[in-house]
């Protein structure tokens, strides 16, 4: 067990660097909303393995709230840049 959670943590570890990287590369607004969500996800992801790794169910919790939050701003990020005449979102 000790095994899989390793190799979890080190992939959400990758996927939060390439998201990061996409964060800083991305070349719209609209890219930079959806790596920002990913890596609450990613965070998200990485507070369930620690969870289960540590047996300490709290920080499912913590997950549950994050994925809230990362819901609610995707939402009003998304009805942001359709209402704003952005340089950068133009389809």
């Amino acid at each position: 067990m000790q095994i899989v959670l390793t190799v979890a943590s080190v992939l959400h570890i990758v996927c939060f660097l390439l998201m990061a990287y996409r964060i800083v590369i991305g070349p719209t607004l609209a890219d930079r909303v959806v790596a920002v969500d990913l890596l609450a996800y990613i965070s998200i992801g990485f507070a369930i393995v620690y969870a289960i790794a540590t047996d300490q169910p709290v920080f499912l919790e913590v997950g549950l709230v994050v994925g809230l939050i990362a819901f609610m701003s995707t939402v009003v990020f998304s009805r942001y840049i359709e209402r704003a005449d952005l340089p950068g979102t133009e389809d």
